[in-house]
């Protein structure tokens, strides 16, 4: 996902400039171009600055329920805290941008796949979840990276650790009534304060059933992601449907739907006759969000906090870190698409 330009947008959708500078600070803003490839040093960059993105989720939600100086106070010290891995990121990504660059377009089996054991996990939470949405009449759909999947391989990329689900902000209070009923059949709601304040779900197999769901007991866990879409104006001065949150608006431009694209359709996603509900005619906001060649292209281009490749350090990040900025996990990845 990228950041572009906030020109021609309406006040309501329109970043400012903080946001924009911010999002080029972190990578990933301009197109690039077909095939581009981030070194370990970028890479690294990336991994090191999630800390300080989830401080400005902190500064900036207009709608958390915590009053504004607890958010402000929460992320000053969460700034000043992580400050060492954001200059060290900051390092890194600038380094990583004077190097030589790779430009391939490998196929998917030429890219490492997911473990067997968060792919796992993630179908059978789809199971669950698609299972009551159906039985709630909650018309979710796949959404970012489970659409693209949805539509190449009609189930999750290869190396892909996540699904992403999308839900309409008029759906939400139905989505709320769901989740004690969703947690009785396995499925819980990440507690996590980073995940309440920026408006979006995360959500993974419960920990005392996950045996008794998989039939063994992973080392790695798996989360998906619900977002929140409501009504508003795209960056093509169109009706259509965005994230709720702002600063999710600014990070992912290209995240957004016209109104007749939000059609939904059941079709097989997995194994064992899985299914999901599937935008009906996705190819045109696929090649807004990832490009034109998103259905045959296969590259990796962001990395969650602790998992990025650090060419000069022959561990991961503590796992203390994970108490900062819950939400991450150590033994999965997730990449982020060209544009």
């Amino acid at each position: 996902m990228s950041c572009s330009s906030s020109f021609g947008l309406d006040p309501g959708y329109r970043s400012s400039s903080l946001f924009h500078s911010m999002g080029h600070f972190f990578g990933g803003c301009d197109p690039l171009p077909y095939g581009y490839e981030f070194n370990g040093l970028e890479r690294s960059g990336f991994s090191l600055l999630e800390s300080l993105r989830t401080a400005i989720h902190f500064w900036t939600d207009p709608k958390a329920s915590l009053p504004p100086l607890v958010l402000k106070v929460a992320a000053v010290a969460l700034a000043m805290l992580t400050l060492p891995f954001t200059l060290l990121g900051s390092i890194f990504k600038a380094a990583g941008s004077l190097l030589p660059h790779t430009f391939s377009a490998r196929s998917d089996k030429e890219i490492p796949a997911t473990s067997k054991e968060v792919i796992d996990q993630l179908y059978e939470i789809h199971r669950i979840v698609h299972q009551t949405a159906k039985e709630a009449n909650l018309p979710y759909i796949l959404f970012s990276g489970s659409a693209l999947g949805e539509a190449r391989t009609q189930g999750i990329i290869p190396w892909d650790d996540d699904i992403d689900y999308a839900v309409k902000k008029e759906d939400l209070p139905l989505l709320n009534s769901l989740i004690p009923l969703l947690k009785n059949k396995g499925v819980v709601f990440e507690e996590s304060l980073p995940v309440k304040l920026i408006r979006h779900y995360c959500i993974k197999l419960d920990p005392a059933m996950r045996r008794s769901l998989l039939g063994y007991e992973p080392k790695a866990y798996a989360l998906c992601d619900i977002f929140i879409l409501e009504n508003g104006t795209t960056p093509s001065n169109e009706q259509g449907w965005i994230f709720a949150h702002p600063l999710i608006r600014q990070q992912f431009p290209n995240e957004w739907l016209k109104e007749e694209e939000f059609e939904i359709e059941e079709r097989p996603f997995g194994p064992q006759s899985l299914l999901a509900n599937c935008l009906k005619n996705p190819l045109s906001y696929l090649k807004r969000a990832y490009g034109e060649h998103c259905l045959d292209e296969a590259t990796r281009t962001q990395f969650h906090l602790w998992i990025g490749s650090f060419p000069f350090l022959p561990f991961k990040i503590p796992p203390v870190i994970h108490k900062i900025t819950p939400g991450y996990y150590a033994e999965g990845r997730k990449w982020r698409r060209l544009s």
